[in-house]
């Protein structure tokens, strides 16, 4: 789903501010991501590995669909997850830095991953309360997609599943003339609900 938000403390100026406020940002963003995916409904199939997500606006960040399943890049091992994050448009990995924010959040886990782009592309999974859990292998199959990987341990529970669903942010910098506004858009996939990911 696409919700829209404009004013000047949506974004920082500059990016190097941006870089330094985004992780608040993304806690509050993060705790309306985890509201909504309880409020919304129910979970998808517990055997969905994918669902699309509707082209709303065209923005940069636009989620084309969201998908699990198990694995990493350099290996097939079942004890690490995967999710993957498809854009409608092919986008660059250092837009990151000034133009979005990708996350991915797990209600019944207390745990969230940020995807950022520091001095290369990189991933952060944390708890409610900011303490680090560990930084995901994050990769692009393609150039609309992005992927993360991480040992299903660190979700923190013996429970044979769990749900999850991600958020793209797209705010481009203030400019007062070309975008007095600062709108950021918002993308939260599935729509309604969370996906179900059976370990």
């Amino acid at each position: 789903g696409v919700g829209v938000s404009s004013g000047r403390n949506v974004r920082p100026r500059a990016s190097r501010n941006r870089a330094r406020l985004g992780p608040i940002a993304m806690n509050l963003l993060g705790v309306v991501a985890t509201v909504l995916g309880v409020v919304l409904g129910t979970s998808a199939s517990a055997d969905q590995v994918g669902r699309r997500d509707p082209k709303e606006f065209p923005t940069l960040f636009n989620i084309s669909s969201v998908s699990h399943g198990h694995g990493h890049p350099r290996d097939d091992a079942r004890a690490w997850v995967q999710h993957k994050i498809r854009m409608y448009k092919p986008w660059r990995s250092r837009r990151l830095r000034r133009y979005g924010d990708l996350s991915l959040t797990f209600p019944s886990r207390d745990r969230r991953i940020d995807i950022f782009y520091r001095r290369g592309l990189r991933a952060r999974m944390t708890k409610r309360s900011g303490r680090l859990v560990g930084h995901p292998t994050v990769w692009r199959p393609d150039r609309r997609t992005v992927a993360v990987s991480f040992p299903s341990h660190w979700l923190g529970s013996n429970e044979q599943r769990y749900n999850w669903h991600a958020l793209a942010v797209f705010a481009p910098p203030c400019d007062d003339n070309a975008n007095p506004a600062c709108p950021a858009v918002l993308d939260l996939a599935p729509n309604r609900g969370n996906m179900r990911h059976r370990l």
